[in-house]
């Protein structure tokens, strides 16, 4: 189940890539870069499978449509699924938008994904610039316009109470050329260890922000992260500690006021426990989606139901068993509620039901058909106990969609006509 299928053009001209559920996205990219095209949306980490990620977050900032949905919820255009009855079920956004649109948001409970549809384009070149800057300076590049998400540029942001560093994402210029694979591959490896171990590869202090902007030019897919083993002088090396991170999204037309209260929490927090503190906050700024239901980047709760932009407040930290780190990770959630922010199952750590449903937006989760398709963490944020006995109800598509069924009736038989895609 970890196959390329095929490339194909739907009726529309959209190009299309049709995977099965166990390809990484790793794998995916590579596969599409050889053939000069990529996903229209990169998301940030690279080890996930697609089958994994297809009801659940993958994001990052991102430049052009989709992309700056920041989500591959939206490049996701098809989905084939075994139900808990072993029937396979077909869904596309041509012809069964609404009950896709739900599956998409069912964080997995509703069956076992075996091939993705996923959205393709022409690869093109990103510029990127890695500046450190006081944080106040880029409260107020955001407050006056300086900075401005638009389809042509885009931020990622490591926060940190004093100073924070700034990426900036722009479509490269026609006729622009590649870095060299030197110092590319400098940057790579300096990004890739730094993100797989949950640390800052660019110190963020007062001597940092008197630096010159580092400037570089690639294509995204080559800025996609992912955890060791490394590539080391003695060769591959097992990674020590790593990336741990939490997940909290609010508006970004309260950006300023969000981050400000954020990091005077995160410094009583440093002065109140022996100057403990994350590595920083990553940030990334997501275009909502309308057709999502509800949920993380979903156009629906207070402050969230507009048109526009969210951003995510990620804290960062290098050992998932600290316990100061925990317990920042929960003063977080309490931070969170207090300000109006929306959490994630798969995402915000030390969140409970109360937490989640209590979030702008949040609903609690459909109840899986089949208690092999959930767990006990899980099923603390259903709408009612699993259990195997009970009729079958596919609660997350709505009762007046119909679900198709294929001919097929396993995913063995699906793998074995290909030519089907």
């Amino acid at each position: 189940m970890n196959q390329i299928l095929a490339l194909k053009e739907d009726s529309s001209g959209r190009q299309i890539a049709v995977v099965q559920g166990g390809v990484t996205l790793i794998q995916v990219h590579t596969w599409l870069a050889d053939h000069e095209i990529e996903l229209s949306f990169a998301a940030e980490i690279g080890d996930a499978t697609v089958g994994s990620l297809t009801s659940s977050i993958s994001k990052d900032s991102g430049v052009g449509d989709p992309a700056l949905t920041g989500s591959l919820y939206k490049s996701i255009v098809g989905v084939t699924y075994v139900d808990h009855r072993g029937d396979i079920v077909k869904l596309s956004d041509a012809q069964n938008a609404t009950a896709l649109a739900h599956f998409k948001s069912s964080e997995g409970l509703l069956g076992v994904v075996v091939i993705v549809e996923l959205l393709v384009r022409p690869a093109k070149l990103l510029t990127f610039t890695n500046m450190v800057m006081p944080t106040a300076e880029i409260l107020e590049a955001f407050a006056n316009m300086t900075f401005q998400v638009s389809p042509t540029s885009n931020y990622w942001i490591l926060l940190h109470p004093d100073n924070s560093l700034v990426q900036t994402r722009v479509l490269a210029p026609p006729g622009a050329v590649e870095t060299d694979e030197v110092t590319l591959g400098v940057i790579v490896n300096a990004t890739r260890a730094s993100f797989a171990k949950g640390l800052i590869a660019v110190p963020l202090t007062e001597k940092s922000t008197r630096k010159p902007p580092m400037q570089w030019t690639t294509y995204k897919h080559k800025m996609v992260n992912h955890y060791g083993p490394l590539p080391t002088p003695l060769g591959n090396a097992t990674l020590g500690p790593r990336l741990d991170f939490t997940w909290f999204e609010y508006p970004q037309a309260r950006f300023q006021e969000i981050v400000e209260a954020y990091m005077e929490f995160w410094s009583a927090f440093k002065k109140s426990n022996n100057g403990f503190e994350p590595a920083a906050a990553a940030t990334y700024f997501v275009r909502r989606i309308l057709e999502k239901p509800h949920g993380w980047f979903s156009q629906t709760g207070e402050g969230f139901e507009k048109p526009g932009f969210s951003f995510t407040l990620d804290p960062i930290f290098h050992d998932p068993n600290d316990s100061q780190w925990e317990m920042f990770l929960r003063e977080s959630v309490g931070f969170a509620r207090k300000h109006g922010g929306r959490m994630a199952v798969t995402q915000t750590r030390f969140v409970t039901r109360e937490d989640y449903v209590s979030a702008p937006g949040n609903v609690a989760l459909d109840e899986a058909p089949n208690a092999r398709f959930t767990s006990a963490y899980f099923a603390q944020f259903s709408k009612a106990k699993t259990a195997d006995s009970k009729p079958h109800t596919t609660k997350c598509i709505p009762k007046n969609v119909s679900l198709p069924r294929a001919a097929v009736t396993t995913a063995a038989t699906v793998n074995a006509n290909k030519a089907d895609y």
